[in-house]
């Protein structure tokens, strides 16, 4: 068991920035990643279809032997809750640990969420930090038309410098201390919302997910024994070719980039 795979998901490219720090604190690892690209985006649909969606994903990484699912998404993490009844290894979400990594703004910090339309329609990022410190200030904000252009590789350009400037403005002059990048695409964005949003700071993912899957492996004892680095495996429910072109902007090495049918 401890030499199997983990796996990890996003509906896009996302994923891979949170894929990225996973390696760096896991370096003899194998990962196997899956970018549901034909369902992209997984933001604008209904809870159910999503819910769906996830299952589906699920079902085939589990069919890899993984020891470890990894959620890098954050609507797929909001819509995920039925899973842990029916799966039998451990699974992280994004939304938890980076929650609480935003809490180190102080307990009574004001809090932007950046997200997709569906996770902040599900509450769960101000349902977590109203729990964990009741003095926080949530502004949830649905950016799904960012994720749309960062999956078509608008990105730092004047036109995406633009569209997050437009978005954001309103929320320039009230006082936020931190920015939950509330979607993992969103890293591909930090320059553009750092512009926008000067002096606040901006929480992602990746890191704090990167610790809870570490801490995970460690307290069920499935880290694995490394004597050599790990490997990548990339698939995609989209045109293989196309998520090539998409990523040259991911430095870890990788084996290919394979089409699969879920």
């Amino acid at each position: 068991m401890k030499d199997n795979p983990i796996g990890v998901f996003d509906s896009g490219i996302g994923g891979l920035y949170v894929l990225d720090r996973l390696i760096e604190a896991l370096p003899g690892e194998d990962f196997i990643y899956v970018a549901d690209s034909k369902n992209f985006p997984y933001g604008t649909r209904p809870p159910a279809e999503i819910a769906g969606i996830v299952t589906a994903v699920t079902r085939y990484i589990l069919k890899q032997n993984v020891k470890a699912l990894v959620i890098a998404c954050n609507t797929a993490t909001a819509h995920s809750g039925h899973l842990r009844a029916v799966v039998d290894i451990p699974i992280i979400g994004v939304i938890e640990p980076t929650a609480r990594a935003a809490l180190a703004a102080g307990s009574d910090a004001v809090i932007a969420v950046l997200a997709t339309n569906a996770t902040v329609k599900s509450g769960i990022y101000q349902k977590y930090i109203n729990e964990l410190a009741p003095g926080a200030t949530v502004i949830p904000v649905g950016c799904s038309e960012f994720a749309s252009a960062i999956e078509s590789g608008d990105i730092g350009t004047a036109s995406s410098y633009r569209r997050v400037a437009a978005k954001l403005s309103p929320y320039a002059g009230r006082g936020i201390d931190a920015v939950i990048l509330g979607c993992t695409h969103f890293d591909l964005y930090r320059r553009e919302i750092a512009a926008a949003l000067p002096g606040a700071r901006l929480i992602s993912a990746a890191d704090p997910t990167a610790g809870r899957l570490e801490g995970v492996l460690r307290e069920k004892e499935l880290l694995k024994d490394a004597a050599r680095p790990g490997t990548v495996t990339i698939m995609t429910t989209g045109d293989a070719e196309t998520l090539k072109q998409q990523i040259a902007w991911f430095r870890r090495e990788y084996r290919g980039v394979h089409h699969i049918d879920l």
